[in-house]
């Protein structure tokens, strides 16, 4: 039975990659991505855009949308949803806030270069609460902090200098794509050189440690051939790597990759982790009163 992915939450070296499904009836489905094991994941009515629910930025946790509305193109959530997620992102550029993005961002967040590869350097922010999940989510291979701020709006003031100063506010799905596709040429000792050398274009202190997600996000194991990404509906293989939302499996002695885009319905168990010897987590999270999961 299908069911609608609502969030996929990357491995960050210390927690496995999760996928989280709304089953319907309030109910939450999670299941873990593992180095090495077999899954199968099918993608249905893919012209459908289904609402990807809610998030409380307070406690990090996400809901399933209680009517299972679809969604306009532009939209990640449905009207309601979006009201109680509450969040704007560009709170910086807005002369009202709700109660709850004020407390969120008045609480330390930092601000961070991350490199995709393909001499994509973006700036960014994330708050300290969520440790360095922002990075992993939107699949950083490299990373540096840059400074710890008191607060969201600190943080952005040095964030927009460094947009003004030429690093990118954003990277493109397709530009993250073409990279990944060619991870086995990524080198370490060359990627820090050139990370230092553009730290010193823009002036930063020449002493900032750079990190590398890569070992994080294929399991100690980096892959020495090219990727392909499939746009079919079906991926199935061995578990090599998850890049953000980026599934990388093994089949064949190939690597191919699949987008795994929130709001879209997945056939399950067709995910088939469980049948595998991998446990699967329900969550019931009542329709009328908030339950949140762990």
């Amino acid at each position: 039975m299908p069911q609608i992915l609502i969030a996929v939450k990357p491995t960050t070296g210390t927690k496995d990659s999760t996928l989280v499904f709304d089953s319907g009836s309030g109910e939450l489905t999670i299941y873990e991505l593992r180095k090495g094991e077999p899954v199968t994941i099918s993608v249905r009515n893919k012209e459908k855009k289904h609402c990807q629910g809610w998030y409380d930025i307070a406690a990090h946790q996400n809901y399933p949308c209680e009517a299972g509305n679809l969604v306009d193109a532009k939209f990640d959530s449905c009207y309601v949803c979006r009201r109680k997620t509450d969040f704007n992102p560009g709170f910086y550029n807005s002369s009202t806030i709700s109660a709850k993005q004020s407390a969120y961002n008045a609480k330390p967040h930092s601000v961070y270069i991350a490199y995709f590869g393909n001499e994509l350097y973006k700036a960014g922010i994330q708050s300290d609460s969520r440790g360095l999940d922002r990075l992993f989510e939107q699949g950083a291979l490299y990373y540096s902090i840059i400074e710890r701020a008191k607060n969201a709006y600190e943080a952005h003031e040095l964030e927009a200098k460094l947009i003004a100063q030429g690093l990118r506010n954003s990277v493109t799905k397709k530009q993250k794509q073409d990279s990944y596709e060619t991870l086995y040429r990524l080198d370490d000792a060359e990627i820090e050189h050139a990370f230092r050398r553009k730290v010193h274009e823009l002036r930063l202190t020449d002493d900032l440690q750079i990190h590398t997600n890569l070992d994080i996000f294929f399991f100690d194991n980096r892959p020495t051939e090219p990727i392909t990404t499939i746009h079919t509906e079906t991926i199935s293989g061995k578990v090599r790597g998850i890049v953000g939302n980026y599934l990388v499996v093994e089949n064949g002695n190939r690597l191919f990759g699949l987008w795994l885009r929130p709001r879209n319905p997945l056939t399950s168990p067709a995910l088939l982790p469980w049948q595998y010897g991998h446990k699967h987590k329900h969550y019931v999270i009542p329709t009328k009163v908030s339950a949140a999961f762990a």
